[in-house]
């Protein structure tokens, strides 16, 4: 029988970054001083004595871009007639960090460094400059304007539009590393006032004031020591700090306060005081501004109308003697108290509760260090964040997600493997990259780390990614009969059965599954790579181009030995355009153009106007540009990716339909609420070109649907506006351009298999199509015996590692490892949980491919698991909401408590945040609040506020077995504001 779980109240003990709290409560940390503007998420480990913490991308106090001073420069340029008369040449602008930069020839980029990691890269087409500037009367006629000199790194740089990135300081979205030593949580709690400058003298009833000289029915709260306005001695309204309705002692002063519509002005005292609509308090608003001002309704700024009456208040300082003294401006929340007791009062500023956090310092900079690994981690950057970490032999691990450039704006060297990799340190708080330990997942085969074999990790692949052709008589000269192994992923040769050569993942034979390859022979064309062969020894294809001659490890022994025929594989080249998308292809049923990307792109919303089932990709791979400018006579822009057929349209007014779609109805443009997806890119397509090796030629705009389609084929396809053929522009004596579309070499399709690529350990061509099942890691070091749905190990320690994954679905997922002493953590001895047994008994599998799904789920999450010794249950927290649509922002977060994680599929949900008590408080939504433009940093487009990246912080986890009650701590971010809260949830668990 399962527990019964309650929620006994969530409360936010606090903001632990940033420089505003929402609510106007003074913060712990001051965060900006360590350049963090703000800051998400916070996996967590304790490590000697330490409780240290990952956050996510770090809003730099300057965004990590350039800051401009003095001139503005108008670069001559080769598109105004500037020559190598009149200046160097050869200068150009990246079009990733929006730097210039020297390129000699405009041949290759190749020597350059870009701080957004690589190399420059500049636009095909783009200027070349010189460097006149305003000072010395250049202006538009005589250059591109807007190049500034940055104060920072001392470089020029485009300050024309968009980010850039400077190279000085630290990059945004890098990711912050802080630790604590605090072993409580300290309570939020109310705080006195604060006096600071003039000594108010306030007219009085007691003293002779009367409604003649100023407006009567102000008051002192005997609760707060405020100043409030109750008209007829009625405090109804009114909000006090102290809860509840201001309240004044009986025969207490009236205060008649001197104000501008009664003629008062700067001589009678100091001006801008004003009423607060909201809780009918006192404050001051110079220039009329509420900018820090606090009002203890829900914290926010306070609030007045323009035409409202304007008080000036005499003073000791201006000479005022008649009137109480002792009232004080309160430099925390802005208002008026009285102070003349040692009693401060109550301020609507409270003191924030949470915990002291201790950044990890740059040795040479007072500013933030950011996570880093080795090669190929690098530097994490956007979307990268730190899932979760775990102690053992002395050192501090942390799961570490890297990803394409697209989603993390960082290139690096070789195009690795993306997916999630285990990091370490021995000594978290210095400076510095962590070791890379090894790729988590996906799991690409099996491959030595070293000469000296030991348990076998992941392929370690680089370069090109092939595409190979299987199935297939088009006679071209091939070798067939190469077949993908199943436990290593190395291609080999299979002759006429399953089996062969020598496999790496288990010292055995090679076992075959799957698709029969046909590989061209030498020399192949200009898109293929020669000097691919098969090894003597263990029958896989191998690379023998290195140039010192290594040919990589043999299961064998030694190196691979080369027999056979010379190979050439086809391959895509990189997409290493960040204004690029690529996955659109050619569909061989209605000859149109459409996405095969899997990034909010459900399987329903690809539909052919053919036989209203899914588009049938074939050919090419495109890579449509977006969101740059249109050149006359050679690009158009407004092109759009339609959410419901997945083709693409032209939406000439930018109203966001267009045409006829498959679908029905119009073409409709998606509102992407996240970014990278095509929804929320302005395409621009090249034509009236010449086509060329990686350009086609023959595509056209259909006048009947508005969508492209390619008119090389005689059919011209299948329109769905009639379901007829397609027709070029208005017709034959108007077909409009002829757009040549860039494309990255072969897709693919029914007889082509992409994925494959070359590894740099062993040089063998391996399989890396094998799905990101554990995207997102919240690792549990736990001990074996005490945990009997584990696999016996031998091992004390066991790390149970719940997991978020994105493929093949979202859902959540289970593996674990045992923890061996002396020894750091093996990704080879990993087992994943594949369901239970008719006895209820966990199963176990090396292999993740049969890894079952505990539960799915509705979008992206982080989340976070825990064994509580007290209960003796497992807790995991997760959010069911998302940014990936707009009904899903004000989804709960909530929590699964069972005996065992794969139990967690057994109990319902138990909601922990609910959002609707924070909109409009501490949570941004339109329409309630200004927290998006209030609490730094500024949100530009206002969205409303998600929860996400709840943490769980077992240090500070309290259980009352009596009450059976447990009290957890957790961070959480919000989205907007972009800052970590600390919240508390007291849970009952009553015993099923």
């Amino acid at each position: 029988m399962a527990d019964r779980i309650e929620n006994l109240g969530t409360e936010r003990v606090g903001q632990l970054t940033g420089s505003r709290d929402p609510e106007g409560r003074l913060l712990l940390n001051l965060t900006d001083s360590w350049d963090v503007q703000g800051v998400d998420l916070g996996a967590n480990c304790e490590h000697n004595g330490r409780l240290y913490f990952f956050f996510g991308d770090v809003a730099t106090t300057d965004n990590g871009e350039h800051r401009w001073q003095g001139w503005n420069f108008y670069l001559p340029n080769d598109r105004q007639g500037a020559t190598a008369e009149t200046g160097q040449p050869d200068w150009h602008f990246c079009g990733r960090c929006h730097g210039l930069f020297w390129l000699p020839e405009a041949t290759d980029s190749a020597g350059t460094v870009c701080p957004i990691g690589d190399e420059h890269w500049f636009p095909p087409g783009s200027w070349g400059y010189v460097l006149p500037n305003d000072h010395q009367g250049a202006s538009e006629s005589t250059g591109q304007p807007d190049w500034r000199f940055c104060g920072k790194c001392h470089g020029l740089f485009w300050a024309g539009s968009g980010a850039s990135a400077c190279p000085a300081g630290n990059p945004r979205n890098a990711d912050l590393v802080a630790w604590t030593d605090d072993l409580e949580v300290a309570p939020p709690g109310p705080l006195g006032h604060q006096g600071a400058g003039f000594d108010f003298v306030l007219p009085n009833d007691h003293q002779g004031a009367s409604e003649s000289t100023g407006q009567p029915d102000w008051r002192f709260c005997g609760k707060c020591h405020g100043l409030f306005w109750a008209p007829g001695g009625n405090p109804a309204g009114t909000v006090c700090p102290r809860g509840g309705e201001h309240d004044f002692p009986p025969g207490s002063c009236e205060f008649f306060l001197p104000n501008d519509h009664q003629g008062a002005n700067d001589t009678t005292g100091q001006p801008d005081w004003r009423f607060c609509e909201n809780c009918h308090g006192l404050f001051w608003a110079p220039g009329n501004t509420v900018a820090d001002t606090v009002c203890p309704v829900n914290g926010a700024e306070h609030m007045f109308r323009p035409e409202s009456l304007r008080f000036f208040l005499p003073n000791k300082e201006h000479g005022a003697t008649i009137g109480q003294p002792d009232w004080r401006f309160c430099v925390q929340c802005h208002g008026l108290f009285w102070a003349s007791t040692s009693d401060a009062g109550v301020c609507p500023v409270m003191r924030g509760g949470g915990i002291r956090l201790h950044p990890v310092l740059r040795a040479t900079a007072p500013e933030f260090d950011p996570l880093a690994g080795d090669w190929p981690v690098g530097l994490t950057k956007s979307l990268e964040a730190p899932s979760g970490a775990f102690s053992h032999n002395g050192r501090a691990h942390v799961f570490v997600n890297i990803s394409p450039e697209r989603w993390s704006e960082k290139q690096r060297p070789g195009d690795p493997l993306y997916g999630t990799y285990v990091i370490s340190k021995e000594d978290p708080e210095q400076p510095g990259p962590n070791r890379v330990e090894f790729l988590f997942s996906p799991r690409v085969g099996a491959c030595p780390r070293d000469d000296g074999g030991g348990i076998p990790e992941s392929h370690q692949a680089l370069g090109y990614s092939f595409v190979l052709p299987h199935d297939i008589h088009d006679g071209v000269e091939r070798q067939g009969h190469w077949r993908q192994c199943t436990q290593c992923a190395a291609l080999f040769v299979g002759g006429d059965g399953d089996v062969g050569g020598l496999c790496w993942a288990t010292g055995g034979a090679h076992r075959a599954s799957g698709l029969d390859y046909a590989l061209p022979l030498a020399p192949g064309t200009d898109g293929d790579q020669a000097k691919w062969q098969r090894c003597g020894q263990c029958d896989s294809l191998f690379w023998t181009g290195d140039a010192t001659g290594n040919r990589g490890r043999c299961r064998g022994g030694g190196g691979h030995r080369p027999v056979g025929p010379e190979l050439a594989l086809p391959h895509r080249t990189d997409v290493d355009n960040p204004n690029r998308v690529s996955k659109w292809r050619y569909c061989a049923k209605c000859a149109g153009l459409f996405w095969t990307g899997d990034y909010l792109v459900r399987a329903e919303d690809n539909v052919c106007p053919s036989d209203h089932a899914p588009h049938e990709p074939a050919g090419l791979d495109f890579a449509l540009d977006h969101d740059i400018a249109q050149e006359a006579h050679h690009q158009q822009n407004n092109w759009s990716h339609c959410r419901q057929c997945a083709g693409i349209f032209w939406d000439s007014d930018g109203s966001g339909q267009a045409g006829i779609c498959a679908k029905g109805g119009a073409h409709q443009v998606g509102s992407a609420t996240a970014t990278p997806s095509p929804w929320a890119y302005n395409f621009v397509l090249r034509h009236d070109t010449p086509g060329d090796a990686r350009h086609q030629a023959d595509w056209r705009f259909c006048g009947k649907c508005t969508g492209l389609f390619w008119a090389g084929h005689p059919s011209g396809g299948v329109c769905p506006a009639d379901r007829s053929g397609h027709q070029a522009g208005a017709g034959p004596a108007a077909p409009g351009f002829e757009f040549v579309l860039f494309h990255v070499g072969p897709g693919e399709d029914g007889h082509n298999e992409g994925g494959w690529r070359f590894c740099n350990r062993c040089f063998e061509l391996v399989w890396t199509g094998n799905a990101d099942r554990l995207s997102g890691v919240s690792p549990v070091v736990v001990r074996t015996a005490d945990h009997g749905f584990l696999p016996s190990s031998g091992a004390e320690s066991t790390l149970v590692m719940p997991a978020f994954g994105f493929s093949p679905n979202t859902a959540f997922r289970l593996a674990c490892m045992p923890l061996r002493p002396d020894a750091g953590p093996a990704v080879g001895e990993t087992l994943y949980y594949t369901g239970r047994d008719d006895t209820g008994t966990a199963k176990w599998s090396p292999d993740d491919r049969v890894a079952a799904d505990l539960f799915t789920h509705d979008g992206y999450t982080s989340l976070s698991a825990s064994w509580q010794p007290g209960p003796g249950r497992w807790l995991l927290l997760y959010s069911n909401a998302h940014d990936g649509r707009e009904d899903a922002f004000e989804h709960t977060a909530v929590a699964r408590i069972a005996r065992t994680p794969p139990e967690w599929a057994d109990v319902g949900e138990v909601d922990v945040f609910d959002p609707s008590q924070a909109y409009g408080k501490y949570m941004h939504k339109p329409g309630l609040d200004n927290i998006d433009q209030r609490v730094p940093p500024s949100v530009p487009d206002g969205h409303k506020g998600w929860a996400y990246g709840l943490h769980l912080l077992d240090r500070y986890t309290r259980w009352s077995e009596a009450r059976r009650e447990l009290d957890i701590y957790y961070l959480l971010s919000l989205s907007t504001p972009y800052q970590v809260q600390l919240m508390h949830t007291k849970l009952r668990i009553t015993e099923g």
